[in-house]
Parts: structure tokens; sequence; C-alpha cells
């Protein structure tokens, strides 16, 4: 049969098989992406909830933070002092900073503070476990704030050269430990923090 008789020809036949093609393959791949940005919390049901938002997922039911004088609850998410293959995740919320920074009810808070590692220095110690013992060295590390309902970047990045070199209590890793990393105190979050704390 020719095309006047209802057959393809062979360009139909390629413009076809890469429709079918666009079809099998791009949409499974919109879908994921839609899937990947939707927020996998609605509401913050406990303090952990809101470390999604680190991973570039807000929650909306969150809070609503106005710029202005505060204060304005937030939660950090940093402290990590970890090996070459594995971490050990901290939260900070406690009592010792002020009442924004200790926030008991997941409902109020309005901020969230992501800490990543940026650089690491000379090596400060040293940590036993078992029969082994880790290097420990110094780190910088960049903490941005985000408001919790939108993710969106409240001020500029902040860096803070951990001083704490003490040994964590255990930590978490695939084969042999690497080395580990000093970590930024409770005060120096507390005094990095507090201008867009308290408004």
């Amino acid at each position: 049969m020719n095309e006047r008789n209802g057959a393809w020809g062979p360009v139909r036949r390629t413009f076809g098989c890469l429709a079918l093609l666009l079809v099998l393959v791009v949409l499974p791949v919109g879908c994921v992406v839609r899937w990947w940005n939707k927020p996998i919390h609605e509401f913050a049901r406990e303090m952990d909830d809101y470390g999604t938002l680190c991973g570039g997922r807000e929650i909306p039911g969150a809070a609503e933070y106005t710029p202005g004088p505060g204060p304005h609850p937030i939660v950090v998410f940093g402290g990590e002092r970890h090996s070459d293959a594995g971490r050990t995740d901290l939260h900070f919320y406690e009592d010792e900073a002020g009442e924004p920074f200790r926030s008991d009810d997941p409902g109020q808070i309005q901020l969230v503070a992501c800490t990543e590692d940026i650089d690491v220095g000379e090596r400060v110690g040293g940590c036993d476990f078992d029969s082994e013992s880790v290097p420990l060295h110094r780190a910088t590390v960049e903490v941005q704030v985000y408001e919790a309902r939108t993710g969106e970047k409240v001020g500029d990045p902040v860096e803070l050269v951990g001083e704490d070199d003490s040994c964590p209590v255990a930590v978490v890793y695939r084969g042999s430990l690497g080395r580990l990393y000093t970590v930024p105190t409770k005060e120096q979050y507390a005094s990095a923090l507090a201008g867009v704390v308290n408004g």
C-alpha cells in the first residue's frame, strides 16, 4: 500500500516512534520532577520534619515569617560531626540559647537554619573508638536561614569556624573511619543567628 491508501511512509513512522518515545520517557520524568518538588510535609508534626527544608522542600503549613521585630522561632540543623563515609546529625534547639531557639511546638517555627561543611583545616586532635583512633580536624561551616513556609532565603549565609573540638559519643560510618570535624558551639549559633531571630 502507498500513503494514499492509508499506509505510513518512513518519515511518518519515524515521527510516530519519536512521539511514542517522548510519551514513554518525558512524561514519567515530568511526573518525577513534580513529585520531587512536592513538599513531604504539609505541617510539621515534630522538629525533625523541618530537615526536609534543607533538601529544598518547604513546609507550606508552617508559621508565617514577617521580617521585623522578633522573636522568630527557629530550628537549626547542624552541629554535624562526621566521617568521610557517613554522618550523625544533631539538632539545635536548646534552652540555654534563649526561647526562640528552643520552642517545643513545631507549629511555632518560622525559620530553619541549615548547616553545610565548606572547608576542612588543620588537625586539632583525635578521637578513640574501640581500637581505632580517628583524626579530628578544624572545620568551617556555612549557615543559611530559610523561611519554613516558603523555603525562601533569609539574609546572607554566615560562616562559622567550629570551636567545639570534643569527641562525639558515637558516629555512623561504613567501612573504616576517615576523619572527624569540629562543629560550632551552641553559643556560636545563637550569636550568629540572633539578628535574624530577634529581628
